[in-house]
């Protein structure tokens, strides 16, 4: 018996064994698919013939690579189907053997049984031939209460061992079952970690994706109002190169329609002084010289001051200028900060999360989340690594 269930033990141990090899296998397998998917993304996404060489490669091997990991359930639960079945097979054959053991110990006890009841017989016979008839009625009928009390004493030890027996082998199964359940809750658990790891692993590479698409959208924005800001100053600049070539044009003409003007009033004033003289002479003529002088004087006054306005509407227009992008350049300042504080938050967050995952690998057995932290430690590194280089560019 002990022998036998060294066998059986040493033949659990190597299932397990055999069980844990092919689970590592799978888990190795599993992560160099992944990395060599994440290899090739970052391949693709490097690259700049991204439009000559597109995502249908990536499909086809993700779709291989889903095609392996059922393929690869589907052997394990194989496995499982044939480990229970060879745990049945186990408890067929421990059922076997005790039942055989009984037969042995009952075909053992019946024949002590006969061996002493031939012996007695024959003291019996000897004893009878030797005393007399009275003596041996007597002894026979001592011996026959002998007899009935010995047949009592060994149906009650009879009795107390096949109790003994039951009691024994009630617990052998209990205990095996015990095992069996244990064994079983345990592989249940680690199914569960399994699945937790994988739904933690899918959500925080949703949230790295949600995060990924807010950052391009943000700089997408940022682009689109430098570009706004640059079609302004832009524009701006054109205006004031218009002003700036248009106004000594205006006030070239200006000038001229102020000197046209004074030489028609000079004309006018000629004529007025002309005919002047022919009425009074010497009066006339002392008179009008004055009033020409203060006329030229007045319109040299009017054309400073029109050049003098001009001159404040040019300082006006640059002055807005100066203004806005002014503004312009505080606006972009201000986003530029907010992008830094939600960078820095992310990557507090990406700290956070590093955190927990590495408290949950210290709780949690290293056997079968091993390969995966590795990748998620591995994405999130090239991650930060695309962030960085985001904020260079």
């Amino acid at each position: 018996m002990k022998g036998e269930k060294e066998k059986k033990e040493k033949e659990n141990k190597k299932l397990e064994q055999e069980i844990q090899a092919t689970r590592r296998l799978e888990v190795e397998h599993l992560s160099r698919s992944n990395k060599q998917l994440h290899a090739l993304l970052q391949e693709e996404r490097s690259s700049s013939k991204l439009i000559s060489f597109p995502f249908p490669v990536l499909r086809d091997r993700l779709l291989q690579a889903e095609a392996e990991n059922k393929l690869i359930k589907a052997e394990l639960q194989q496995q499982q189907k044939q480990q229970q079945q060879q745990q049945q097979l186990q408890q067929q054959q421990l059922q076997q053997l005790q039942q055989q053991q009984l037969q042995q110990q009952q075909l053992l006890l019946l024949s002590r049984h006969l061996k002493t009841c031939l012996d007695t017989r024959t003291e019996e016979q000897q004893r009878m031939q030797q005393q007399p008839a009275q003596a041996q009625l007597q002894q026979l009928l001592q011996q026959q209460q002998q007899q009935r009390q010995q047949q009592q004493q060994q149906q009650q030890q009879q009795q107390m061992q096949e109790t003994v027996q039951q009691v024994l082998q009630q617990q052998y199964l209990q205990g095996i079952e015990q095992q069996i359940r244990e064994r079983q809750q345990q592989q249940q658990q680690k199914e569960q970690q399994r699945q937790q790891n994988q739904q933690q692993h899918q959500q925080q590479q949703l949230q790295q994706q949600q995060q990924q698409q807010l950052q391009q959208q943000q700089q997408q924005q940022l682009q689109q109002q430098q570009q706004q800001q640059q079609q302004q100053l832009q524009q701006l600049l054109q205006s004031q190169s218009v002003l700036q070539t248009c106004l000594p044009k205006l006030q070239q003409q200006r000038q001229l329609r102020h000197a046209q003007q004074l030489a028609q009033q000079q004309q006018q004033q000629q004529q007025q002084q002309q005919q002047q003289q022919q009425q009074q002479q010497q009066a006339a003529a002392s008179l009008v010289l004055p009033a020409a002088a203060a006329a030229a004087a007045a319109a040299a006054a009017a054309a400073a001051a029109a050049a003098a306005a001009a001159a404040a509407v040019l300082r006006l227009w640059l002055a807005i200028c100066l203004l806005q992008q002014h503004q312009l350049q505080h606006q972009q300042q201000q986003q530029q900060n907010q992008l830094q504080q939600q960078q820095q938050q992310q990557q507090q967050q990406q700290q956070q999360q590093q955190q927990q995952q590495q408290q949950q690998q210290q709780e949690r057995p290293p056997t079968t989340t091993t390969a995966k932290n590795v990748d998620c430690t591995e994405k999130q590194a090239k991650q930060q690594q695309q962030q960085q280089q985001q904020q260079q560019q």
